[in-house]
């Protein structure tokens, strides 16, 4: 399990990545909004306010959140299961 965390948390920062990308194209969230998330991840002052714009965001449209997530699973989920039949057993 202790041998799998790196994989899953960057699968896991990927997949956050592709959704906010997902959000700014689909003008659910500003490119402003995407950086202050981004800064979130290490300086934990801008964890309230990012919050705070992610929740006013989402709530002009639930449904765009949702369908851009749903997006980004696909996408990850295809680079990760191309990426998986890609690998060669003696390498494993």
């Amino acid at each position: 399990h202790a041998l799998s965390q790196p994989l899953t948390g960057a699968v896991f920062d990927i997949l956050v990545d592709v959704f906010h990308e997902s959000l700014v194209a689909r003008g659910l969230i500003s490119p402003e909004a995407e950086n202050l998330a981004d800064l979130a991840e290490i300086d934990p002052a801008a964890e309230l306010p990012i919050q705070e714009v992610f929740d006013r965001d989402f709530a002009r449209n639930p449904e765009g959140f949702v369908e851009a997530l749903l997006d980004a699973r696909d996408i990850v989920g295809t680079y990760l299961a191309e990426t998986l039949w890609a690998l060669a057993p003696d390498f494993l």
